[in-house]
């Protein structure tokens, strides 16, 4: 029996396409002064969120680091609303899915790690790859009705 997909829509909340659109310029990380990132984790959930790449430590965040959670970066100025719509259904919904049933912890007082089953770990390069060619600079995905050309009607020629 499948199971109906989840809808992680509620991800974007307090997200919007100016946020998405001033992030910086995807470049040499130690110089980005912000990022959009899709996080997923067994504990943490699904966001959206717009922060530096690194810590103020100069290094990518700890919970990360760890394991603990899963980043996706976004493409800068993303489509808002397309992304809204692929993390209520369809493959974007599923490929998140994926990845949070694959989201093994190993919880300790120190913190812990995660780890992604091989399954989660193709979802997630799926889904970096999916999320990646959204970049408003490449013509929209949004899904179109393809049309067959028509036939002509045969005419036959008088002889």
């Amino acid at each position: 029996m499948q199971r109906k997909p989840t809808d992680f829509s509620d991800a974007m909340a307090g997200i919007d396409q100016a946020m998405l659109d001033d992030v910086a310029e995807a470049g040499e990380v130690r110089r980005m002064s912000s990022a959009a990132f899709l996080k997923i984790g067994a504990m943490h959930g699904v966001t959206v969120e717009i922060e530096p790449p690194l810590g103020a430590d100069g290094d990518v965040p700890l919970l990360v680091r760890q394991g603990l959670v899963i980043r996706c970066m976004l493409p800068r100025g993303i489509s808002a609303a397309w992304l809204a719509a692929a993390l209520a259904e369809g493959p974007v919904a599923q490929l998140v899915q994926k990845v949070l049933d694959g989201h093994r912890l190993n919880l300790t007082a120190d913190g812990g790690t995660g780890q992604l089953s091989r399954g989660a770990e193709l979802a997630r390069s799926r889904l970096l790859e999916t999320l990646s060619a959204m970049s408003p600079l490449l013509p929209a995905m949004a899904p179109t009705r393809s049309r067959r050309p028509r036939k002509a009607p045969l005419q036959l020629a008088a002889a």
